[in-house]
């Protein structure tokens, strides 16, 4: 287990079958129960494991309820004194806030360009072959469809920090995590 990495060690404790603690050295269990003591003593940790697991394993099944959990806190601390989403913007309503929410995460989720699968270059007309030559016309040669071509203009701002805010809370509750594995196989 202490050659993967502790975003590799989540996923495989999260999809694992067999839970069963051993004091003798580091296990699967070990994982989940480090993943649940970083989370306990934040919430944004909890939601950011959550977004995490569902993007990491492709199982858009609670898009509605992460999404919905998102767009609470996204307002929430646009009141003052609520939340716990780092500098929100203000002025954003429940409705708004869900479907920037769910499409953040959809996006996060497959953001490749459609227009050339994500390769950045259209290809020859009638042909497989790219046209290195052009960059695509969608996304500018990035292979990444702007999240911007997502959002009415004015929540596209809100999307892009909410996207932001994702990746720092998942770097965060790994970094926890990573301190937290160390500690406990240097005990085992």
């Amino acid at each position: 287990m202490s050659t993967q990495s502790t975003e590799e060690a989540y996923l495989r404790a999260v999809n694992s079958r067999n839970l069963a603690v051993k004091p003798e050295h580091a296990c699967d269990a070990d994982m989940l129960l480090l993943s649940g003591y970083v989370a306990s003593k934040d919430p944004r940790k909890a939601l950011a494991l959550d977004v995490y697991r569902m993007l990491a394993t492709g199982r858009m099944s609670d898009l509605n309820l992460v999404s919905e959990r998102l767009a609470h806190a996204m307002v929430d601390k646009a009141r003052p004194g609520g939340g716990y989403l780092r500098k929100a913007k203000p002025g954003l309503q429940l409705p708004q806030a869900k479907v920037i929410a769910r499409v953040t995460l959809a996006w996060k989720h497959n953001s490749a360009c459609p227009d050339c699968h994500g390769r950045g270059h259209p290809t020859y007309l009638n042909s497989p072959m790219l046209d290195e030559t052009r960059d695509c016309e969608s996304c500018k040669g990035t292979g990444v469809l702007p999240l911007e071509q997502l959002m009415q203009h004015e929540h596209a701002s809100h999307a892009r920090w909410l996207s932001s805010e994702i990746d720092a809370l998942c770097s965060i509750v790994f970094s926890d995590m990573l301190r937290a594995r160390t500690n406990l196989l240097s005990i085992k």
